[in-house]
């Protein structure tokens, strides 16, 4: 089949405004196995910032089946079915031209689409698109029978859609009469349409036209018959008149890549491949595991005095981390899973997050930012997703200006997972759960562990505000407390506070669970743990559990050596005597 592109509407239409176009959407044709390609466009803006870009179809979940952000694609929110499928035209990025290619169209891929264009600071601007894909084959025209009451044949024409109109026309191109049509639909959609005629009269040739107005396609195929209609000398011509009426015809619009596969693969061959892929598999694992092994023999501190990181698991999912200072034997530990926060790890470096909240819409903004004692410098903000793994910053994910800081402007459920800062040598911060949902109600909860007697406020906002709605509050799925202000204060804080929050919505949704760590090695005070005062607390703690060891050291030290001095100074004063004396060192 000739790869055409058919677009009903003019290709590019800009778009202004701050709202969704409410207009009726272009209208774009396709064939199934063929590109298209979907219009999309935006005006020069008050500044240079390119848009976060996010085509989606109607009624498919997951919806997006592209999403172009912080300058690359983004995959781990693309629906598979377009995976490898879908893509923009690069050189034309630079014109503003952001119209989406679909490669190898399926009948499926009917539907609405919407391109919406996600700026920092202005609201967004929303295109909407139907595709219309329609099929086509060449028609197959045979003889059932050729009896002497007549010549029988039958017209078929496989997957079409939408359903076509089939005609025999004789040698003068006139209408030859014919049964009722046959149809069958298949479960793609497309339907297959068969159709006979026994020709009465002489005709020196028959042709079938198959035809479908609708989409402007039109097949034909011709079989000539002899003179008295002998058996087995009946002669076949096919022709491709398709007609498109549209003014892309002498000059197509994009051309397709066909490939042609075989029909089919040997059970043998496909096993041995997948044989091979699972050992590929393994050597691959077995290298990383190789790999991990070296580096983390190879790793040491440069600097005696500077605290060795060390990453254990300790049964099951449940990990620890220590920080253990070799010098003076100091080790404290850090769980993970609750994101417990020492005061040495926050000496080392903190994430902090703001807003200062585990959970977020899709499209809210983030700031990530590694706050270090002396020098945020070398250390990088790093996330592990479901889809994408660990990756650091601006690695297909988030913007930065500086190393220790990012910026992930409209955030997705991809965006889902743990966050931490990591230096160059491989330290790391505290960790931190963040959750990007689609839910209409979502609980605002303090990121890091809070210190006990501090004061905490729980928040529980939906998507859309309203005046009525009434707040539920439940801990550990225990009611504990209701309210119209969507406030909730705990006044102060105690380690039986620890737990699973959520909250939810009278008629409006249910939130997902946020874990609360209450620490008791935090100092008290009157704010959540974002606190500035706060933070300057747990140093100055960090500092004095570090210091104090290697100050009663000194002291002893000086007090042995003070001890020892004395006892040789009396020694030699009685050095003429002949009194002895026995001194017990202890």
């Amino acid at each position: 089949m000739c790869c055409r592109l058919f677009l009903v509407s003019a290709l590019l239409s800009y778009f202004t405004g701050n709202s969704l176009v409410h207009g009726p959407p272009e209208m774009v044709l396709a064939f199934a196995g063929e590109d298209v390609i979907l219009p999309c466009s935006y005006n020069i803006t008050g500044s240079d910032d390119f848009p976060t870009v996010e085509w989606s179809k109607e009624g498919l979940q997951p919806n997006v089946i592209f999403l172009y952000r912080d300058g690359c694609e983004t995959h781990e929110m693309k629906n598979p079915s377009f995976q490898y499928r879908t893509s923009f035209i690069s050189k034309e990025l630079k014109n503003r031209n952001i119209s989406l290619r679909i490669s190898n169209v399926q009948l499926s891929d009917a539907g609405k689409y919407q391109c919406m264009r996600l700026w920092k600071n202005a609201p967004r601007d929303i295109t909407t698109v139907e595709l219309v894909v329609g099929a086509v084959s060449e028609p197959k025209l045979s003889v059932v029978s050729a009896e002497s009451a007549g010549v029988t044949l039958q017209c078929e024409a496989d997957c079409w859609l939408p359903e076509p109109e089939i005609k025999f026309l004789d040698d003068q191109g006139h209408d030859i009469p014919a049964r009722d049509p046959k149809r069958r639909q298949h479960a793609s959609g497309c339907y297959t349409v068969t159709r006979r005629v026994t020709l009465q009269d002489a005709t020196s040739s028959v042709a079938c036209r198959v035809q479908q107005p609708q989409i402007n396609q039109t097949r034909n195929t011709e079989i000539l018959i002899p003179v008295g209609g002998e058996k087995g000398s009946l002669t076949r011509q096919s022709s491709d008149e398709s007609t498109l009426s549209s003014a892309y015809d002498e000059k197509p619009l994009l051309q397709s890549i066909r490939i042609d596969r075989p029909d089919s693969v040997g059970n043998n061959a496909i096993e041995r491949l997948t044989r091979e892929v699972a050992d590929l598999k393994s050597k691959l694992h077995q290298k990383q595991m190789i790999i991990l092994r070296l580096q983390s023999d190879n790793r040491s501190p440069l600097n005696p005095a500077v605290p060795t990181m060390l990453l254990e698991e300790r049964g099951g999912s449940r990990s620890e981390r220590k920080c253990r200072d070799e010098a003076v034997g100091l080790s404290l530990t850090c769980w993970w899973d609750r994101m417990q926060l020492t005061p040495f790890c926050l000496m080392l470096s903190c994430l902090r997050v703001s807003p200062d909240r585990s959970q977020f819409f899709r499209y809210d903004s983030i700031s990530l930012s590694c706050e270090h004692q002396s020098n945020s410098t070398g250390w990088k903000v790093k996330r592990k997703t479901t889809g994408g793994g660990v990756r650091p910053c601006s690695s297909g994910w988030g913007s930065t200006s500086s190393g220790s800081s990012c910026i992930i402007g409209n955030t997705y459920p991809s965006d889902s997972g743990v966050y931490w800062c990591e230096s160059e040598d491989g330290q790391r911060s505290n960790s931190v759960n963040i959750t990007i949902t689609d839910r209409t109600v979502i609980l605002e909860s303090p990121v890091l562990p809070v210190s006990e007697g501090a004061a905490v406020i729980l928040r529980c906002k939906a998507e859309t505000n309203s005046s009525d709605h009434m707040f539920n509050y439940y801990k550990d799925d225990r009611s504990i407390s209701s309210n119209s202000t969507g406030e909730m204060t705990i006044h102060s804080v105690s380690k039986s506070d620890e737990g699973l929050y959520k909250c939810s919505i009278t008629g409006g949704g249910e939130s997902i669970g946020s874990w609360m760590a209450v620490d008791g090695s935090l100092p008290p005070s009157s704010s959540a743990p974002s606190d500035s005062t706060s933070y300057f607390h747990h140093r100055l703690m960090c500092h004095l559990v570090v210091g104090a060891p290697y100050l009663l050291s000194t002291i002893l030290l000086g007090l042995i050596y003070k001890d020892r001095k004395r006892a040789a100074r009396t020694v030699a004063e009685r050095g003429g005597s002949n009194t002895v004396i026995m001194e017990i060192v202890v």
